[in-house]
């Protein structure tokens, strides 16, 4: 009984045994792709967190946009690194060896020349943000520059893995030829787009107002089109071919202050020099207290017209953008208007006088 015992066990380890001898020659390899993974996780989990908060102190961006850049390809780094060593482990041939070496470098290229595109957008991001560039705000400025950086980074890669890129070059430049042909509209749109911003009359940020009367902040200059969001927060799109042949106010453009006219009425029985001070007073006030208001502005009043019901006259007030020129009339007509009603000076509403003649 225990040598049936015994014997049983014995092929009960003998069939492990052979289940798990095919397995035993890739145990290095797996091992080091593990670890190499782990590694990896762990750097850009806790070594990236630290430098994070190291470089924030800093006064340089350069750093940070680094930093942001690579951290979410480091564990994909350490992972093709294992790919690459752990081959060399591997119960294979040396021309397979030779393949996941090619493959774990072409991939590294490709994780690389997508960092390479996240930090060379951030550096033109940041310097436009900081030198005021209109250039390097945009989404088409963006994309061009991260289209060159891909296509460079595709080109190392092909070269790497052995391809030959003289032909495909010379076969990219007949198709790009063939395809322009069929997309002359859109390419007329992207040239336009980059007229646009080369220009420089049109940013990222200014208001405008188009020849057909809409008006809004321009929120980007794409590939195609340039999008404006009017004052109802909606989104207008505009093919750059269109925007370059239209009549366009900017009124950013080469001031971001604006000067605008409020008109008033009052009655025919007011004081109008009183009525004049009274405005110019509200005006400075207003000028001075409100943040949107230009505070070195003096206010203009001036009388144009004996209306219906009231004399009318103009207030000339300046804010500090176009986009925030609402805000200062809101304002004022409410502190006129409540001035007014203390000072007992009549707003009066449309009216018309009738003089009856006594019949004899």
């Amino acid at each position: 009984m225990l040598l049936s015992a015994t014997l049983l066990q014995l092929q009960e380890h003998r069939a492990a045994a052979s289940w798990f001898e095919p397995i035993r020659p890739w145990l290095p390899s797996v091992g080091f792709l593990l670890g190499c993974w782990v590694l990896g996780y762990l750097v850009s989990s806790v070594l990236v967190y630290k430098l994070e908060a190291l470089f924030r102190k800093t006064e340089t961006q350069l750093d940070d946009l680094v930093l942001a850049a690579i951290r979410r390809h480091l564990p994909i780094w350490f992972l093709l690194s294992g790919i690459a060593v752990g081959a060399r482990f591997a119960p294979i041939n040396e021309s397979h060896h030779v393949l996941a070496e090619k493959v774990a470098i072409a991939g590294f290229f490709l994780s690389l020349t997508f960092a390479a595109a996240s930090l060379v957008t951030g550096l033109l991001t940041h310097y436009g943000k900081s030198a005021g560039t209109a250039l390097a705000t945009t989404s088409l400025a963006q994309n061009i520059v991260r289209g060159v950086v891909l296509v460079t980074g595709a080109l190392l890669i092909l070269q790497n893995l052995g391809v030959e890129i003289t032909p495909l070059i010379t076969a990219l430049g007949f198709g790009s030829f063939a395809i322009a042909l069929g997309l002359q509209p859109t390419l007329a749109d992207l040239f336009a787009g980059v007229r646009v911003t080369l220009g420089g009359m049109i940013r990222v940020g200014d208001v405008v107002q188009l020849e057909s009367g809409a008006r809004g902040v321009v929120s980007d200059i794409g590939w195609g089109t340039t999008r404006i969001k009017d004052i109802n927060e909606n989104l207008v799109a505009i093919p750059n071919g269109r925007l370059v042949g239209m009549i366009v106010i900017n009124t950013n453009y080469p001031a971001p202050e604006v000067a605008f006219a409020i008109e008033v009425g009052v009655s025919y029985r007011s004081d109008l020099e009183r009525v004049e001070r009274i405005t110019i007073e509200v005006g400075e006030a207003l000028m001075k207290e409100l943040p949107q208001g230009v505070a070195t502005h003096k206010p203009v009043v001036r009388f144009h017209t004996f209306a219906d019901s009231s004399v009318n006259y103009r207030v000339m007030l300046r804010a500090k953008g176009a986009d925030v020129q609402g805000i200062v009339v809101h304002e004022f007509i409410k502190r006129l208007k409540s001035r007014f009603d203390r000072e007992g000076i009549e707003i009066p509403f449309p009216q018309r006088v009738v003089h009856q003649q006594a019949t004899k």
